[in-house]
């Protein structure tokens, strides 16, 4: 935009900016006009002349331009212009074109003056990032959510753009932490992973960028659809270096392509949200082993102190049977003591299994085809009778040679415990099914299928919780064991209800070693 007093020279100065290729909005002879203009068009470069500056209004106005809305001022001034010249430096301009001049000058002085702007710029908003990571690092133990509302506030006002989320991945479903939208803060949104532009992010394990009318590409997002948002840059959140643990992304209405330089500036704040996330996964990985040993020293002490009274009582209770064996009318009150102190008997001796920490001294590397041999031949040679077949299916490629470092007596009585429990739930006729699918990602794993009613779904959550059980007459530890043995393998274990019903599907994973 030019800002001319004279007219005359204001119309060379547009002419010659239109031949250099520049869009020129219409030449403002006056200091207000010209102000209301620029608040309507916002110019990517003002040339002023030195002579307004002479003027009160005229320094008011210019300096809120330059201080406030950052737009780069190139003064316009006679040669013969020492003292208007002196005055205007007071506003910092980013450079001068001495009139009269040719247009080689102007294009320099132009290309200096927005090359300048564009560094310093970039140079503030990394002053600005770094300020208020600083700010957010002095407050005391902030959440991951704070956090998020954090950069989210400080991204949108150091970018000046109109939408920021912050994100995280579970499973096929986005998870949005916080959500600026046109200065409003929104928290705990779930989205579909594929109605979402950081799937790119996901996919690729870097920074996406694009321009275009965000409704249209996510159409069933209504979040796009509301905001008209046009273009998006979305960089990742990586918690372990490798790992995409969320991104964040920000969005402008108008086409803006964003660039290298925002996306770093987005990558200051993405390592210092790492950073709380490692540090809360640490002190939440800290309590839950302190919780574990407690409850382990508390389930060793219990099972102690209660198995040597279950001695006493069963050794009472079997020399009463002796005694009182011509008495049948006290059969029954005898046969529930003893059946009562074999079912404490079970309990202490799991609570004792749960109690145990599994040292990594004894584990070593086993067989996981062989191990499942094992468990099967170990539970058909026992005294059951119940009608069930058990069958085999082995997708590995080398069975002899597919090993898991672990425990190989523990993991036997895992799988066995499995194969009990599935035959529990079958009906008589049925099958269960042992799978070992192919080797992927370095992980080995173990299906476990029976044909029976399945879990009630508001269950299915609370399968591993200790003492919850769904069995009669059992003593709800048993998932627990299978749960805390396959974790000191560096394993997981999880279960669905099949589908189609019914039944349900125990799976183990444990790293290959």
């Amino acid at each position: 935009m030019v800002v001319e007093e004279e007219r005359a020279v204001a119309l060379d100065m547009e002419k010659i900016l239109t031949n250099l290729g520049y869009d020129v909005a219409p030449v403002q002879l006056k200091t207000e006009e010209a102000f209301k203009k620029m608040e309507e068009i916002s110019p990517d470069l003002i040339l002023l002349d030195t002579k307004l500056m002479d003027k009160r209004e005229g320094q008011e106005i210019f300096g809120s331009v330059r201080c406030l809305r950052s737009i780069p001022i190139l003064y316009l001034t006679a040669k013969a212009e020492t003292e208007a010249l002196k005055r205007a430096e007071i506003m910092t301009p980013f450079s001068c074109i001495f009139m009269p001049c040719e247009a080689k000058e102007v294009s320099a002085a132009i290309e200096i003056a927005l090359y300048r702007h564009k560094t310093e710029e970039i140079l503030n908003q990394k002053k600005e990032a770094l300020e208020s990571i600083y700010r957010m690092a002095m407050s005391a133990n902030p959440t991951i959510e704070k956090v998020c509302d954090d950069a989210a506030l400080n991204l949108r006002d150091i970018l000046r753009v109109a939408g920021v989320s912050i994100c995280h991945r579970r499973g096929e479903n986005i998870s949005i932490i916080s959500l600026l939208h046109h200065g409003n803060l929104s928290h705990d949104l779930s989205v579909p992973l594929k109605n979402y532009p950081s799937a790119l992010v996901y996919e690729k394990k870097e920074s996406c960028r694009f321009t275009g009318n965000l409704g249209e590409k996510f159409p069933e997002n209504d979040l796009f659809s509301q905001g008209a948002f046009n273009s998006y840059l979305g960089v990742p959140i990586k918690g372990d270096g490798k790992n995409v643990w969320g991104v964040i992304s920000v969005m402008d209405e108008g086409e803006r392509l964003f660039n290298e330089e925002e996306a770093r500036l987005i990558s200051i704040f993405t390592r210092y949200v790492t950073q709380v996330i490692e540090r809360h996964d640490f002190h939440r990985q800290l309590q839950t082993s302190q919780e574990k040993e407690l409850i382990f020293q508390i389930a060793t002490g219990v099972a102690h102190e209660v198995r040597n009274p279950l001695n006493s009582i069963l050794a009472i209770s079997e020399a009463l049977s002796q005694d009182l064996k011509d008495q049948p009318e006290y059969k029954p009150f005898l046969d529930h003591i003893s059946t009562q102190v074999d079912r404490l008997s079970v309990l202490m001796k799991d609570l004792l299994e749960l109690g145990k920490p599994i040292k990594e001294g004894a584990l070593s590397r086993v067989p996981i085809s062989a191990i499942c041999d094992s468990a099967v031949d170990l539970w058909t040679k026992g005294n059951h009778r119940k009608r069930v077949k058990i069958n085999r299916i082995n997708h590995l490629l080398d069975s002899a040679r597919t090993e898991v470092k672990a425990d190989g007596l523990k993991l036997q009585q895992v799988l066995f415990n499995l194969i009990e429990n599935a035959i529990h739930h079958s009906p008589e006729g049925t099958e269960i099914l042992i799978e070992i699918p192919e080797v992927k990602d370095d992980q080995v794993r173990v299906l476990v299928v029976d044909m029976g009613q399945g879990i009630p779904p508001q269950y299915l959550a609370r399968v591993f919780e200790p003492f919850f059980s769904l069995r009669k007459g059992g003593t709800g530890l048993g998932l627990s064991i299978v749960k805390h043995i396959v974790k000191s393998f560096g394993g997981e274990v999880v279960i669905n209800n099949n589908t189609p019903y019914p039944g349900v599907t125990v799976e183990i994973t444990l790293p290959l070693a």
